[in-house]
């Protein structure tokens, strides 16, 4: 019996094969207008069929995504499990209220920023703009998903431009299934978005997503796939609304600060990014500073004045500087590369 894999790869080199006939089919007819009715049934039948497997490849990919042996064979110790099962310490439900596991602060909400918890996989930039989003409307948060349906299964919508594959838009929208099966530790502790204080809808949007990219950005299947990327191309995903990006460097200060507290304050997403690296002049200077920054790192924005910014680093890393901190504003435009705002 094939394996999951060889299945994909079955149904890749159909569509292959598909689509080199209705290239004959152009080629034949470029330079005529008068082509029988029984041809043209014949290729849109072909461009159904086309439809009706990628479709069937879609469905394949999203289970590779949740059971995929070469993630369990690499890591001897990983397992998938299903956390809508795990201890109610851990994972309860969807969405409920609780309080932040790092400060101990209630949540205002079933929804909140202090769900959002970045696993052992580069997408800060994913995390950050979930938190972002979670903070300026945590009912569009509980928009995107429904479920369980009697399998267990969840629907999440997440916003994509069909006209310019390689980017995602507020043009569309499509439903995703994920299963709550997340790839796990011996423990059962997620090694990809964890629960926050207890809460399934960090870890099913993030899954969703990696299915999503995989499906339109070839050779980006499975979480690895989700590695790098930008927050206003999350926001985006999330919102199904536009998202702009400025270089720090290129705003004066009340233009800066403006379009912060512009966003903040009409609830709307906003991340920031610091630069790729580091000088080690830069590094030594936030060290002697006490400033906790990583390059090529996003974070969020939970407050500004006018002399310092409050951020929300979406990992849970051990700095004693926690997951939240204030800095004055000449060194966020030192330190900082850009901000991605949604409109």
């Amino acid at each position: 019996m094939p394996t999951r894999s060889e299945k994909i790869e079955e149904l890749e080199k159909e569509i292959y094969q598909l689509k080199r006939l209705l290239d004959q089919y152009s080629l034949a007819f470029a330079n005529s207008d008068d082509v029988p009715d029984e041809l043209m049934d014949n290729i849109q039948q072909t461009y159904n069929t086309i439809q009706l497997v990628q479709n069937k490849l879609a469905e394949l990919r999203a289970e590779h995504v949740s059971a995929n042996p070469e993630q369990l064979e690499k890591h001897k110790d990983l397992q998938f499990t299903d956390v809508s099962e795990l201890d109610h310490k851990r994972v309860a439900t969807l969405f409920k209220t609780g309080k932040d596991p790092y400060d101990g602060s209630r949540d205002e909400d079933a929804v909140s920023h202090n769900d959002v918890d970045q696993g052992s996989i580069g997408d800060c930039y994913f995390m950050a703009a979930l938190g972002a989003v979670a903070k300026a409307d945590p009912d569009a948060i509980k928009n995107l998903i429904s479920g369980p349906d009697s399998n267990g299964n969840y629907q999440v919508k997440l916003y994509v431009n069909k006209n310019n594959l390689l980017l995602f838009s507020w043009r569309s929208y499509e439903m995703v299934t994920v299963t709550p099966e997340i790839l796990t530790n011996s423990s059962g502790k997620p090694i990809y978005a964890g629960s926050g204080d207890g809460e399934l809808w960090p870890m099913l949007i993030e899954k969703a997503y990696a299915l999503l990219r995989g499906k339109y950005r070839p050779g980006k299947e499975d979480y690895p796939g989700i590695e790098g990327g930008t927050g206003e191309e999350v926001i985006e995903v999330l919102t199904g609304q536009e998202a702009d990006m400025y270089y720090v460097s290129r705003l004066d200060d009340d233009s800066l600060f403006q379009k912060v507290r512009t966003a903040l304050d009409d609830n709307k997403a906003i991340t920031t990014m610091t630069p790729g690296e580091y000088t080690d002049r830069e590094s030594e200077e936030m060290r002697e500073k006490g400033i906790p920054l990583y390059a090529s790192h996003v974070y969020y924005i939970l407050d500004i004045t006018t002399n310092e910014i409050t951020l929300r680093n979406p990992h849970n890393n051990s700095s004693k500087f926690g997951r939240t901190f204030t800095m004055d504003m000449t060194n966020y435009k030192k330190y900082f590369l850009t901000i991605s705002r949604q409109r």
